[in-house]
């Protein structure tokens, strides 16, 4: 595919990628007046459907198409001064193609338009920048280390990938604390002394004030960050830089895959486990594996780094697919927290209630306080009480919406759904039997906080999740004043486990390890554990040693104790041993395709022939699991259903679904999703 600009020709005709669910470019005439202007990966506006739509070119030519209607002429080109890249051209039609959406779906993922709306003169977007940046009075030093033999071994073999320009997939597999951040900013100067860019990629955007802090340490103004916290002014304003090749370095969440860097030398996935890197929308893709494919048509080398990797990734390392780099120990020798487990079964049988806090457990902050240290609670699952149930009838108080109980947040003093935001005020009586007997149970991050203060008047508490979150500028606040000791303790969901690096922090508390354990989802055990370690890998991580105490129902789960040990090949050989029996992911791996509508009747007809057509089609290549509603089945009054699919091939798999809904005419009011690779 190449981005020549078109000579001059009494009639050139280009392949339009429309910003629209559509299968095929389409192609229009170029006027004249565009011949000389008009590259390839420009966006343009061209007539269709009786309106004008957004797209990309993608192809040019002087033969006319064999199409017999009138070919229509392009109007204008929207963004003179921006085209797309080849190698983001390439990579968005390889999404196309192994996720099963369209390429102007892809294309729409990888440039959102409000990037691309530049707003000219307005002196405000310049500025903004180093507000994202998270400019500190007080920045972290150019810090530099003397390497372990373990740390020294592991960037050499980079290092030598990176010489050689070839491109290879490394899996950095290394406990909490054991260095990986000081490989991933050595990798990227051997980058930029080379010439060339990189891409440093997190799961959460509360990890980016000091991930940032350190970067602006080493790199000053060669970063640029990218993520959807930003405001569009921001977002641009960085984009902006990236594109100009003023910033070499890119930090960002999972679009910033995308960013239009040229000459790329490095993408570094951290937490490469998290769930976050896969996109729940249209198209599904997973950053992992767009990121090893951006990496192939670029020839540059990737890092995958984790203390728990993906089972997915591991299995790969272990097939040779991928080059496994190990650090086993902490550097400077330190040790790894000391973990306790707290049965709570005990706890219950012996107090005679439930406690949030066990007797342990307050032993421990106590002794935080008197030290004048700091700790971490963490619980995964936000708001004060998850639901609300009638004592009298059992009946828990619902979502109108929603097939899911709402959840009371204090703050708002507001019952809420988590999936459609629908809320209401707490009722004083049961809606169904009229009796004034509702009860609020279980525990959120906002019950876990109340409860610390109630108990400990005098700590400094703050709490992050994405409730305390929402306004921009938060992260970074609660980030410095836990930083500069201005606070005891930090409340949270997986935002606090993961990332964050802070000496003081000697002590973490799990406040209830079982909430993710038992679902319905076969990467229940893999979350839990991975959960487990990574916030325990917070404590202990400056010159005082670590403690962590994990409170659970079911301490004899083997998720929970090797979490215990932090033993990770231990829960590889165990929890690979139930997918090889059950056949899940990495043994094997799977398609979704998801129904969706307002008529429930509708959606399970449409999903009946879909399933019919595709048992039709499968030639025995493919096993269809069977057709059932989705765990949460109705969300903002829209019914979901979904079928299964495995297979050894997932490519194999994507091409039959592909073809078998092209042509499948299906119901009107009905959405077919296909979610490959699901989590």
């Amino acid at each position: 595919m190449s981005r020549d600009t078109l000579q001059c020709a009494s009639t050139m005709f280009a392949q339009v990628v429309l910003d629209l669910p559509l299968v095929t470019p389409f192609h229009y005439k170029v006027p004249e007046f565009l011949q000389t202007e008009l590259q390839v990966g420009q966006w343009v506006e061209v007539p269709f459907n009786n309106r004008f739509c957004k797209g990309v070119v993608v192809g040019v030519q002087k033969e006319a198409p064999s199409f017999t209607g009138e070919i229509k002429g392009i109007k204008r080109i929207v963004y003179p001064d921006w085209y797309l890249p080849e190698d983001l051209l390439r990579l968005t039609q390889w999404i196309a193609q192994y996720y099963c959406c369209s390429w102007g779906e892809a294309l729409a993922a990888a440039v959102p338009s409000k990037i691309l709306k530049q707003r000219r003169g307005d002196g405000k977007t310049r500025g903004a920048r180093y507000e994202v940046l998270g400019k500190d009075t007080n920045p972290a030093p150019n810090q530099f280390f003397d390497l372990t033999l373990n740390q020294k071994a592991s960037l050499e073999r980079i290092i030598s990938a990176l010489e050689q320009s070839k491109t290879e997939v490394f899996l950095l597999h290394g406990v909490t604390a054991s260095g990986k951040t000081e490989i991933y900013l050595r990798a990227i100067e051997h980058v930029l002394s080379l010439g060339k860019s990189a891409i440093f990629l997190l799961p959460e955007i509360a990890l980016t004030p000091q991930l940032i802090e350190l970067f602006r340490a080493r790199f000053h103004e060669k970063i640029a960050v990218s993520h959807s916290g930003l405001s569009d002014a921001q977002r641009k304003e960085e984009w902006r830089r990236i594109y100009q090749g003023s910033a070499a370095v890119v930090i960002g969440a999972r679009s910033a895959i995308f960013a239009p860097l040229k000459n790329l030398g490095i993408i570094i996935l951290d937490e490469e486990h998290e769930s976050t890197y896969k996109q729940e929308e249209t198209p599904r893709y997973h950053t992992r594996d767009v990121a090893i494919e951006r990496a192939r048509f670029n020839k540059a080398v990737i890092i995958l780094g984790s203390a728990t990797p993906s089972l997915e990734s591991y299995a790969k390392a272990k097939e040779g697919k991928y080059s496994l780099l190990s650090l086993p120990q902490r550097v400077e020798k330190k040790p790894l927290p000391g973990v306790l487990l707290v049965d709570m079964r005990e706890e219950v049988w012996q107090s005679k209630q439930f406690s949030i806090f066990s007797r342990t457990l307050k032993c421990a902050i106590e002794e935080v306080l008197s030290r004048r240290e700091q700790g971490i609670l963490f619980i995964n699952r936000r708001g004060f009480s998850p639901f609300v149930q009638c004592q009298a009838c059992g009946e828990v108080v619902g979502c109108r919406r929603c097939s899911v109980g709402l959840a009371f947040h204090s703050r708002q003093q507001k019952l809420m759904c988590h999936y459609c935001g629908y809320q209401i005020s707490p009722p004083t009586q049961c809606g169904r039997c009229q009796q004034p007997a509702l009860r609020y149970l279980g525990i959120g991050t906002e019950k876990v906080e109340s409860e610390l203060a109630r108990l400990f008047p005098t700590a400094r508490v703050a709490r992050l999740d994405s409730d305390s979150t929402r306004e921009r500028g938060v992260h970074e606040s609660v980030f410095h004043q836990f930083k500069r000791g201005d606070l005891d303790f930090l409340v949270g969901t997986q935002m606090v486990a993961k990332g964050f690096d802070f000496p003081k922090v000697t002590m973490v508390g799990v406040v209830l390890a079982d909430v993710a354990l038992h679902l319905t989802d076969f990467r229940s055990a893999e979350r839990t554990f991975s959960l487990l370690t990574q916030v325990a890998g917070r404590a202990g991580r400056g010159e005082r040693a670590g403690k962590v105490i994990i409170q659970t129902f079911s301490p004899d789960h083997y998720a929970i104790k090797k979490a215990q040990s932090q033993d990770y090949e231990g829960f590889y050989a165990e929890e690979f041993r139930h997918r090889q029996e059950t056949r899940f992911p990495p043994v094997v791996q799977l398609v979704d395709i998801l129904f969706k509508g307002r008529d429930e009747t509708r959606v399970v007809e449409t999903a009946k022939e879909t399933m019919a057509l595709l048992k039709q089609n499968s030639e025995g290549k493919f096993e269809l699991l069977g057709l059932s509603p989705c765990p949460v089945s109705r969300i903002h009054n829209q019914y979901y259903w979904h079928l299964l699919l495995r297979d050894e091939m997932t490519h194999q798999i994507s091409e039959k679904v592909q073809k078998v809904l092209r042509e499948y005419k299906q119901r009107r009011g009905v959405t077919i999703k296909v979610d490959v690779d699901p989590y």
